[in-house]
Formats: structure tokens, C-alpha cells, sequence
């Protein structure tokens, strides 16, 4: 089916593709009133093809209703890919598949959300007659909505990355509207990492365009954005008013989703407040919210805060219930598979830019072929073959040794994610924390689900880390031994010593590294002694290297049956050592020596006094 535009329906075609075509983030977009939302429903409803200005129509609806009905905005936008594509309407076709994208964002499904801006960014690439300058003006909006992707799935480095390209292009092209939400992005990342004089000041120069230009849907995002940059400065009655600032703008606005986060992030300031009565009125709205506009992150994150809010107000049994609640909802939405998926999608388009690219120039050269002598023209050609193949050939085989080495990193990533959070452990420490809860013992399964919490949400951040401090590797070790510790009723003991010529908290170590060997020493020595045990953790330093040593008093590996295997743990941080040798070019080493009483670890490391490097 083709197009049939009609003279008369010119202007309005227009008007529509100008509309959709400004929806570069439709996160940050200002809605519109209902009756234009009804008058876009009837329109659509009664108009009698599937041609161009139908696609417009569903475009402009999505885009529309994106902050308040996010249901109905995906149909109408699938809607909209199908009529274009039966129409062969490329403009709508790639604005149509980046509108997708950026509801996908609004459900936390990150990992749709960025493959569906990539593929509205190829096919503009591939439509023909697009001026270099809107190809620019539609990137910056994809480079927007994968930052924003990006810091949903707590990949910072990513996010900057693609934040940092759309900036320049904003002031090129002299976008104002997206040079505040250029700036409004890259603040949330900063804000994210902790990073706050950055995130302040990325931040102010977003509210600065936006005053400049009279950009209200700015508003509601600055203020708690801001509002957040002093909660982390433990300013929190004066967040508290920014976040109301948010909240009456994103009303006046009718822009929902807003409202839910500065409810979340009201409800967080009272609690560090202490005022636990007005934390849990917030953050019970904004879980409401949540869940009506199915918003997915802000659905666990308000559970995780009122896990915390009922343990203060010493109420185990609801607390448990909703920190159970976060999990399930928090591992549906971000894992290490969905992190995968990612990146293989973007791996993938690259790849396809660069068949499409290729095709391009043995296009080109069929068009040189034919200006030239036929002579020429057959030598000219076997030295481009001869060439191409070459360059092919090399390219696949790096491509390959890069697809390996990257597939080898992200399988031991996902075997220590799965280590740190051993299923046994904590299927025991939640039955134990049951136990208390029905012996009557508040206090000690408050005690308990503390230290778990506390536990369960160390490991969860640092599992996004390639290093930590070793303050923070030796706090999650002692948090892991003493449960495991309450867990035995005080079985063993433990002592943890350092070094005076090594600063802990400058000092950098892969997150969790010695935790499956101290595991190994409770379950496999200590947990079958016959009387008391202990756990000694000493950390040295040699020269360049990082000495670290686990030691138990336990039955030992003689005392039992020789299996022919090494334990899973002691693998897996072989070969997570093994990949730290290769990518720092280093000496690292782990060694098991079996005492006479027990079992001793030899851990070598780099000695890093800064992270990454």
C-alpha cells in the first residue's frame, strides 16, 4: 500500500511530522490537554486508510499520553510502526520505533528501551534524502534516552558516554529545549555516583536553560533531582521542600511519573528524619502511583524503603514482607541477564552499521566501474577485492577474539553474582529470622534482619563495581560472619587485622573476593568441629602485592573423603584472577595449604591505591 497525500492535507502532515519529530525524549516532554487526547482518539477512530497522516495521528497520541497512561501509549505507538511500515513511511517508522524506546524507559525495561532507540537511530541512517543536520537533531534525542538507560541499569561510564556525545550536538544546532535535558541527564548520573559539586553543577545549568526559555516540564525533574543532590547531603528538611516544589509543578503539569519520584524521595528525607509517620504516608503514595502507571524500579525501591521504615518502627513481620517484595520485584526488572542482553544489542548494531556501510561503498564502486575504461575498471576492482578481503578476514578475527574475551568476562561475572548470593545462605538466614519471629524474639530478629539487610544491599551495589575500597570488602566479611556466626549459635570466633603501612580505604580489591574461602571455612571446617573454632583474616602488604590470608581452626580437608574436586568458590576466584592477570598484567595468585589444624588461603592481589586502575 502506498501514500496518498492529498494537497489539501499538506499542511497538516506537516504540522504532525514537526510534532512527532520533536519528541526526542518523551520523558522530559510537556503534556498536553485531554481534549486534544480526545479529538487525536476520534480522529483516529473515524480516519478510513492506513497512509501517513493515521501514523502521524497515533504518533502524536503516544507521545501525548506517555506520562499518564503508559498501557495505552505502547498500542497506539505499535500501532503506529505498523501503519508506517505498510505505508513505507520512513519518517514515522524510525520516530515511531525511538517513541517505543522511551516508553520501554518508562517501564524500567532498559535493556528494550536502548534496543529500540538503536534501531530508530539505523533506520534514519538508512532513509534516504535526510539532511545531515535533523539526522544530528534525532540523535541527540537517542543519545539522551540510552544515558538514561544506561543509568537505570547503574552502568555510569555508559551513561556519561552517550550524555556527553548529545551535549556538543544540543549547542551546535542551538537546541535549547535539549541542551537542558542534555544537562538534566548528565547530572542524574553524577548525582547517581555520588559525584555531587558535578551533579550541582550539571544540574543548575539545566534549571538556567529552562528559566532562560520558559521549558516548565524542566521543573518537576530539577527539583528533585536537586532535592536529592542535599538529601546525600544530609540537608534533608531542606530537600524536603524542593521535593514539594517537584510535586506541585509535576501537578500543575499532570506529569505523573515525576510525581511518584518526589513522593519516593520525600518519604526517604523524613526517614532520615526520623519521622517514620510522614516516611511511610509518602512512600505508600508513591508505591500506589508506581503501580497504577506500572512503573516498575520505582515499585521495588518504594518496598526496599518501607522494608527499612517498619524495621525502625519495630515491626520485623511487615518489614520482612516487604523486603521480600523488593526482591522478587528488583530481580525481574535488573539482573545480570538483562545487563547481557544489553550488550549483545549493541554489539549487534554496530555490526549491522557496518554491513550497511559496507554495502554503501561496493555500491559506490559499481558507480566508479561504470566512468571508467573497462581495463581500469577490472584492476581497479581486483585491488579492492583483494583489499576487502583482507580487511574482512583481520576484522572478523578481532571481532571474534573480542566477542570471546568479552563472553569469558560476563560468564565469571555472572558465576560471582551468583556466588556472592548464595541461594543456601539466604534461604537460612530468612528461616532463621522466621525462628525469631515465632519464638516471639523481636529483638533478636531485628538484630538479625539488620545485619542481612545490611548484607544483601552491600553486596547488591558492589556488584556493580569492578573494585572496592578494602573497607568496604572487610565490612561486608565481618557483616557475612557474624550472621553466619548467630546463625551457630556463636560457634567460632573471628579476629580481622591489618596492616599499619596499608590505608583500607584507599586500598582497592575486586568486591567479595575473599568471601567464598571465609563461607568455606564455617560450612566445611568450623560448622563439623566438635568444639569452638576461629576465623582469622590477616591483610599485608609485599612490595606491589596485597596479602591477604584466611586461617581456620577447623577439621581440615584431611578429615575428609577426597572428592577429586575443587570447591566451586575456589574456581571461580581462580579464574576471576586469572582475567585480573590478563587485564593488568599482573602476578595475582591463590593458594590453598592444609594445616595440621585447619585449612589456611594465600590470596595475592595488585596493591591499587585507586579504583580502576
Amino acid at each position: 500500500m502506498k501514500c496518498m497525500i492529498k494537497p489539501s492535507q499538506s499542511v497538516t502532515i506537516l504540522i504532525i511530522i514537526l510534532i512527532a519529530a520533536s519528541v526526542f525524549n518523551p520523558v522530559f516532554s510537556q503534556p498536553k490537554p485531554d481534549k486534544k487526547i480526545d479529538s487525536l482518539k476520534t480522529a483516529i477512530s473515524k480516519h478510513p486508510a492506513k497512509d501517513s497522516i493515521l501514523a502521524g495521528y497515533q504518533i502524536l497520541l503516544g507521545h501525548l499520553i506517555i506520562r499518564t497512561d503508559l498501557s495505552l501509549a505502547m498500542k497506539v505507538t505499535d500501532e503506529a510502526i505498523e501503519t508506517s511500515r505498510a505505508c513505507n513511511w520512513e519518517n514515522g517508522i524510525y520516530t515511531a520505533l525511538r517513541q517505543k524506546g522511551a516508553i520501554y524507559y518508562e517501564m524500567s525495561e532498559f535493556d528494550q528501551a536502548i534496543n529500540y532507540q538503536l534501531l530508530a537511530l539505523k533506520e534514519i541512517e538508512k532513509a534516504q534524502n535526510v539532511p545531515l543536520a535533523k539526522q544530528k537533531k534525532f540523535a541527540i534525542g537517542i543519545y539522551i534516552n540510552i544515558a538514561n538507560s544506561y543509568t537505570g541499569t547503574r552502568q555510569y561510564d555508559k551513561s556519561l558516554e552517550y550524555g556527553l556525545k548529545a551535549l556538543p550536538l544540543t549547542k551546535e544546532l542551538k537546541e535549547d529545549y535539549l541542551e537542558a535535558v542534555s544537562y538534566l541527564s548528565i547530572g542524574l548520573v553524577y548525582l547517581d555516583k555520588g559525584t555531587l559539586d558535578k551533579a550541582g553543577y550539571y544540574l543548575d545549568s539545566s534549571y538556567y536553560v529552562a528559566q532562560k526559555f520558559n521549558y516548565s516540564a524542566v521543573k518537576p525533574l530539577y527539583y528533585n533531582d536537586k532535592g536529592e543532590v542535599l538529601t546525600k547531603r544530609g540537608k534533608y528538611s531542606e530537600a524536603i521542600k524542593l521535593f514539594q516544589k517537584g510535586i506541585m509543578y509535576a501537578d500543575s503539569l499532570g506529569d505523573i511519573l515525576s510525581k511518584i519520584s518526589c513522593l519516593a524521595a520525600t518519604g526517604e528525607a523524613y526517614f532520615y528524619l526520623k519521622d517514620y509517620t510522614q516516611a511511610e504516608k509518602n512512600t505508600k503514595n508513591a508505591l500506589l502511583l508506581a503501580q497504577q502507571s506500572q512503573v516498575l524500579q520505582r515499585e521495588f525501591e518504594s518496598h526496599e524503603l518501607l522494608s527499612r521504615i517498619y524495621q525502625k518502627e519495630n515491626r520485623p513481620v511487615d518489614a520482612l514482607e516487604s523486603y521480600k517484595k523488593y526482591i522478587v520485584l528488583r530481580d525481574s526488572s535488573i539482573g545480570v541477564e538483562k545487563k547481557l542482553e544489553i550488550s549483545r544489542r549493541e554489539m549487534q548494531y554496530e555490526t549491522d552499521k557496518k554491513e550497511t556501510l559496507s554495502k554503501a561503498e561496493i555500491q559506490r564502486q559499481k558507480i566508479i566501474k561504470n566512468t571508467i575504461v573497462a581495463g581500469s575498471a577490472i584492476l581497479l576492482i581486483l585491488v579492492l577485492a583483494i583489499f576487502f578481503f583482507y580487511k574482512k578476514r583481520r576484522d572478523a578475527v578481532l571481532v571474534q577474539k573480542e566477542l570471546e574475551f568479552k563472553a569469558q568476562v560476563s560468564d565469571i561475572e555472572m558465576k560471582v553474582l551468583r556466588l556472592q548470593l548464595n541461594p543456601h545462605f539466604i534461604f537460612n538466614s530468612l528461616n532463621s529470622i522466621s525462628n525469631y519471629i515465632s519464638k516471639n524474639d523481636t529483638k533478636t530478629a531485628d538484630y538479625f534482619l539488620a545485619k542481612f539487610a545490611s548484607l544483601m544491599r552491600s553486596t547488591l551495589e558492589s556488584s556493580e563495581e569492578k573494585e572496592i575500597s578494602l573497607t568496604d570488602e572487610l565490612k561486608m566479611i565481618e557483616l557475612y560472619i557474624q550472621l553466619e556466626a548467630a546463625r551457630m549459635n556463636n560457634k567460632f570466633t573471628y579476629q580481622i587485622e591489618v596492616a599499619k603501612d596499608i590505608n583500607p580505604d584507599t586500598t582497592f580489591v575486586p568486591p567479595l573476593i575473599l568471601q567464598p574461602f571465609v563461607e568455606n571455612s564455617i560450612w566445611h571446617g568450623l560448622a563439623e568441629k566438635g568444639g569452638e573454632g576461629h576465623i582469622r583474616i590477616e591483610v599485608t602488604r609485599d612490595n606491589t602485592l596485597l596479602n591477604c590470608v584466611v586461617t581456620d581452626d577447623g577439621i581440615g580437608r584431611s578429615a575428609k573423603p577426597k572428592s577429586g574436586k575443587k570447591s566451586f568458590g575456589f574456581k571461580i576466584t581462580a579464574d576471576r584472577i586469572a582475567l585480573l592477570n590478563k587485564l593488568k598484567n599482573t602476578n595475582a595468585s591463590v593458594h590453598l595449604v592444609d594445616l595440621e589444624k585447619g585449612t589456611r588461603v594465600e590470596v595475592k592481589l595488585p596493591f591499587e591505591t585507586e579504583a580502576g586502575l
